[in-house]
């Protein structure tokens, strides 16, 4: 521990000497220990001159407490919109290798379980949840899903055109959100972005259609909730 934080300390990372020093060892035993570390990933040694700096696996170990932080508060999230909006169900979606994923659902017969589908692929260019990554996704994520799943094989059918598609997509950016309603249930999604801008997941709710009046009322409540949701997400990033 006390060699990852003197690397931290020093902008351009330690020399082995500096190393030996700052432990009291000697230049072997300083060398088998930065040998061990670098072997793991924690140190990363530099030629020309040979130093030491910290290495990969300590971004990767803040990157895997950050997603276990916002994961968290996803979770209490999508439960606190089940139990607030009675017969709603709450979704959160994930890029999942080049997919998108449901990764936790709670259904409103038991708003108090929380479920982790696992593998539920969403589809594109229909549902909203999907639409929400292809409405803010950046130019390069959105291309690449898209590649994968191209308009003319997936979403003309849908769409009629890239024109019409574009302009929805356009207006989910405008509002902040995606809405969808017949055919089918209502459907609303909202993006959750990371401290770095990048869409990490879209937290979504589904419930059947009110009365007209109704569902105005029930829309713009859930409009503000879920916002909410993913403005308290992304807090945790």
């Amino acid at each position: 521990m006390e060699i990852l934080e003197r690397a931290a300390a020093a902008e351009s990372g330690l020399t082995l000497a500096e190393l030996a020093a700052a432990l009291g060892v000697s230049r072997p035993t300083a060398f088998n220990l930065a040998k061990t570390l670098v072997v793991r990933g924690y140190l990363e040694k530099v030629s020309r001159p040979v130093h030491y700096r910290l290495g990969p696996a300590i971004d990767a170990l803040a990157r895997r407490r950050q997603e276990r932080n916002w994961r968290a508060v996803a979770e209490t999230e999508v439960l606190r919109l089940a139990r607030l909006m009675p017969g709603t169900f709450a979704f959160v979606a994930e890029p999942v290798g080049g997919e998108i994923e449901v990764t936790l659902r709670v259904d409103p017969a038991r708003p108090g379980t929380l479920e982790r589908p696992g593998g539920r692929m969403l589809v594109p260019y229909t549902m909203a949840l999907t639409l929400c990554f292809q409405a803010f996704w950046s130019v390069s994520d959105r291309a690449s899903y898209e590649a994968r799943y191209p308009f003319d094989e997936y979403g003309r059918g849908v769409w009629g055109d890239e024109a019409t598609l574009e302009a929805f997509l356009g207006e989910c950016r405008r509002v902040g959100y995606v809405e969808r309603g017949a055919p089918g249930p209502y459907r609303l999604a909202v993006p959750v972005s990371g401290a770095d801008g990048r869409v990490l997941a879209v937290i979504g709710v589904s419930r059947q259609h009110e009365s007209a009046k109704e569902q105005a009322r029930v829309s713009r409540a859930l409009i503000k909730e879920l916002q909410s949701a993913a403005r308290t997400i992304s807090g945790a990033t």
